[in-house]
């Protein structure tokens, strides 16, 4: 992993540098070399990131930016253990998760948050959150990762997009 990605915080660095991190991150990008829908790649990590963290400035939300590039780094961690194992991405990631975070000095409460992030990701979206986001009014940091997620995805353009299994489409493309 690139060390200079950004200039980020030492505990976000550390995460970047972990070799649980590195080895998770490296797995995931072999697995989903030949996979046409969307992958769960650093780029992806740091767009999440990136647009989570302009939310939650736009919403004053108040979270501070290495709880939410610590969250996004980590919110896929567990996909290669999915595909090897079938183990839900969910739970691998909080596992992972909260190994790295610990070695890299977070508090508990922080783990604790980033878990619950990592647990619910957009895994509890109903038509009532749908039009929640369509009104861009998220109130916690789950539902401005989740509002991240969605829009980090083109899908207007995508060429597997016929075939995906996300019921709501990201066709924006400005938000």
């Amino acid at each position: 992993m690139d060390k200079n990605l950004c200039d980020m915080d030492e505990r976000v660095e550390r995460i970047l540098c972990h070799p649980l991190f590195t080895e998770n991150m490296k797995r995931c990008e072999e697995l989903e070399r030949e996979r046409v829908f969307c992958h769960h790649d650093i780029a992806h990590a740091l767009n999440v990131a990136r647009i989570c963290y302009i939310i939650v400035l736009e919403h004053g939300l108040g979270y501070s930016r290495e709880l939410v590039y610590a969250a996004a780094l980590l919110h896929d961690i567990g996909r290669a253990a999915q595909y090897m194992t079938g183990e839900s991405h969910h739970q691998a990631g909080m596992r992972l998760a909260g190994e790295i975070l610990r070695d890299c000095g977070f508090e508990n409460s922080d783990v604790l948050h980033i878990q619950d992030i990592i647990k619910k990701h957009c895994s509890h979206i109903s038509a009532a959150e749908a039009e929640k986001w369509k009104q861009n009014k998220p109130e916690t940091l789950l539902e401005a990762f989740d509002l991240a997620d969605f829009w980090s995805r083109n899908c207007r353009t995508c060429t597997a997009r016929t075939e995906c299994y996300w019921e709501i489409k990201n066709d924006a493309l400005v938000r």
